[in-house]
């Protein structure tokens, strides 16, 4: 990581034009939003079943509880676009947990040269605690934040 974000400083420090405006909101969706998992589910997995249960439970309920959203200063992918958070691809990826909103400070956005099978609107940003705006489920996001032209909120 300290590698990485270096490079995302440098970046930042050298190429101006790139710079995500000061203020501006981003969104990170953070894992989550997933059905709990039983204990029934994992019948077919022979004598491992309590183990495999547990650590997949464990897991399920460190991406439901935001205390566990690592704030750290490491850089890293938001979007500047609202659709993008209710996307078919977003929903494909299982990203429908918590959704961080954060008031960019410091940012680089490289949506304009970064090409992915969709366009992720994204920025890189530090992911600071005091950045953050709030951070609300999905649901209660596209409420708020929505434009009604989301994949999600057209119903596709």
């Amino acid at each position: 990581m300290a590698e990485t974000d270096q490079f995302w400083e440098k970046l930042y420090l050298e190429k101006k034009e790139l710079r995500f405006p000061s203020g501006e909101l981003l969104y990170r969706v953070h894992s989550g939003g997933e059905s709990k998992p039983e204990l029934e589910d994992y019948e077919d997995m022979g004598d491992s079943k309590q183990h495999i249960f547990e650590d997949e439970y464990q897991f399920w309920l460190d991406c439901n509880n935001t205390n566990c959203i690592r704030f750290d200063d490491h850089w890293v992918s938001f979007t500047k676009e609202v659709d993008v958070i209710g996307s078919h691809y977003f929903s494909g990826k299982g990203l429908r947990g918590f959704v961080i909103v954060l008031r960019a400070t410091k940012a680089v956005d490289i949506s304009s040269f970064v090409e992915k099978a969709i366009d992720e609107h994204e920025v890189v940003a530090p992911m600071n605690r005091r950045d953050v705006v709030e951070i609300i489920s999905f649901e209660e996001f596209m409420a708020k934040y929505g434009k009604g032209t989301s994949d999600y909120e057209k119903g596709l």
